[in-house]
């Protein structure tokens, strides 16, 4: 094996070329030997990761309610999440394997997993999808045996609610999906005969015992992103056209959340989370297109709109004023 120095590592991955480097790390089942091909700073965050021990008190948080995923921020924006790591394995919370689920929904029609948001076991396609949309942060990291999870309906919290496995998940892990319990279907659905997996018996309790607790030997871990591109934020924005960035709302939501929904100018805060509708990100130079954040600014309604008098029309803000 080679071993090169960084700048001529740097100079070959600007290139296009991927740079594999095997590095031992140790885990909580022993030493690892794994394959790593990011940059030196992915690289060290990902051994970070899995070199971590669960604690007895952080694997019982995992096994009743889970825990939330926290994003390392650049430039006011959630990136990555430092202690949790993908491979083609599944997903690995500070080295131990875990699935994620969302824990909440503000109403549904009827209260069954058929129409709940599904649990996964692996960064399928599915999951990367809701990545792309900017969904990763509504995830929870979980340690369940039984697919039972915490979850709520708006205000009214459900101690245990039954969740159904991601079928991309199962269709990804398990070509021979039977073995785990699972069996196909046919469902009449917008007017016509689909087929589908009935994932209703899926063996959990087998998946755990036929999966690696950690992460094994020649594994290739990544880091989890939460999907906002981030690239040429802070770039000279004098030539960037005064228009909103698709990125824009992700990351007006993660200025606001920097701030814990706070004005930076009257120091006024939501109550609810229905008042957080009337806390906005403003561009100070009246740019849209720059979202440095030395020109972002987190402001309650009537000091955005002090910046922008014509919008004072409006019955957002006369509402606003009746409640500040």
């Amino acid at each position: 094996m080679l071993n090169f120095g960084s700048s001529f590592k740097k100079l070959v991955q600007d290139s296009g070329i991927e740079i594999i480097e095997r590095i031992t790390i140790k885990t909580a089942n022993g030493e690892k030997r794994i394959k790593l091909g990011g940059s030196q700073e992915e690289n060290q965050v990902i051994a970070n990761a899995l070199s971590k021990n669960l604690s007895a008190d952080e694997v019982r948080i995992l096994e009743k309610s889970g825990v939330e995923i926290e994003f390392t921020n650049e430039n006011g924006c959630a990136l990555y999440s430092e202690d949790l790591i993908r491979t083609d394995n599944g997903l690995f919370y500070k080295g131990r394997r875990v699935l994620l689920h969302i824990a909440q929904r503000t109403s549904v029609k009827k209260n069954s997993p058929d129409n709940l948001p599904k649990y996964h076991l692996h960064y399928c396609k599915a999951l990367e999808m809701q990545k792309n949309n900017g969904n990763l942060e509504k995830y929870r990291v979980s340690l369940s045996q039984d697919g039972t999870f915490h979850f709520s309906f708006g205000d009214k919290f459900i101690s245990d609610q039954k969740l159904h496995v991601c079928k991309t998940c199962v269709k990804e892990l398990y070509p021979n999906y039977k073995e785990m319990g699972v069996s196909d279907e046919r469902k009449f659905y917008k007017g016509e005969y689909r087929n589908t997996l009935n994932v209703s018996y899926f063996s959990l309790k087998k998946h755990f015992q036929t999966r690696p607790e950690t992460v094994i030997d020649g594994d290739s871990p990544k880091l989890v992103f939460d999907g906002l591109d981030v690239s040429g934020m802070d770039m000279d924005y004098q030539e960037v056209s005064n228009e909103y960035r698709k990125e824009w709302r992700k990351i007006s939501i993660e200025r606001k959340k920097a701030q814990n929904y706070t004005c930076q100018e009257c120091n006024w805060k939501p109550r609810n989370a229905n008042e957080k509708k009337y806390i906005h990100t403003h561009h100070m130079d009246k740019n849209k297109g720059n979202n440095l954040s030395s020109n972002l600014k987190v402001l309650c309604m009537e000091c955005h709109y002090n910046n922008h008098p014509t919008l004072k029309e409006k019955q957002p803000y006369k509402d606003f004023l009746k409640i500040k």
